[in-house]
């Protein structure tokens, strides 16, 4: 489908037509990619056209960061449209920020607050207080995650992969002593989501060993020093 082509036949219509009703104005070209400000770049759409051309736009540009921000965000201003366009936006926003957060255009990679920042942003939160400070969930709050809980049921693949993005989005992330022990004690005896229960295990095919699944990716799969193209070997 020749989506530059609709795209351009929306906005050739929008131009020639005198507007009643309630209508959005749209960059013909984006200005994030070298559009202007200029009446010659804006166009006066209905909220629908305006949807839709957002969303040629990302087709036209599948790749263009901005152009998946803005269609996921257009989603987000109907209730009433196809889901399948809302699925669209959702999965490509999805993934785009994941790309962005693991690549080195993240903003704080590889940073820490000082000590001063630190401070700052404590005493905000302090000032502006925690809303679960002091309250519990219900007892009927905690059966509906319990039960939500125990309706994913993930792959061992998909374990994997999630652990091994958990540990890929943390490098070069330092936590400080304080933090470290807040975290201990957070989780001393019944407070740890894993007191009283095995964890689920996974069989190396490299070794044969089983292995807790949270420890499966770091040491052993293509990891093992049993693998042919281990670097231990």
């Amino acid at each position: 489908m020749d989506y530059q082509r609709i795209y351009n036949q929306i906005i050739e219509r929008a131009k020639s037509r005198i507007n009643k009703g309630y209508v959005e104005k749209h960059h013909i070209i984006p200005k994030s990619m070298g559009g202007d400000n200029s009446s010659k770049n804006i166009v006066e759409l209905t909220s629908r056209e305006h949807f839709i051309v957002h969303w040629l736009l990302y087709r036209i540009y599948p790749n263009e960061s901005s152009m998946i921000y803005s269609f996921w965000m257009m989603s987000n201003r109907f209730k009433n449209f196809s889901s399948i366009a809302y699925e669209e936006a959702r999965i490509n926003f999805s993934k785009a920020i994941s790309e962005h957060m693991l690549s080195n255009k993240h903003p704080f990679r590889g940073k820490t607050h000082s000590d001063k920042t630190k401070e700052l942003i404590s005493m905000k939160r302090k000032l502006q207080g925690n809303k679960w400070n002091g309250r519990l969930h219900t007892k009927e709050s905690k059966k509906k995650m319990s039960e939500s809980a125990k309706n994913r049921d993930m792959s061992e693949d998909d374990l994997i992969k999630r652990n091994k993005k958990v540990s890929e989005s943390t490098l070069g992330v330092k936590k400080s002593d304080e933090h470290k022990k807040n975290i201990a004690i957070a989780k001393i005896g019944n407070k740890n989501p894993m007191y009283g229960k095995k964890a689920k295990r996974l069989t190396c095919q490299h070794c044969n060993r089983e292995i807790a699944v949270n420890m499966y990716s770091r040491y052993h799969g293509d990891k093992c020093k049993y693998y042919p193209n281990s670097l231990d070997v």
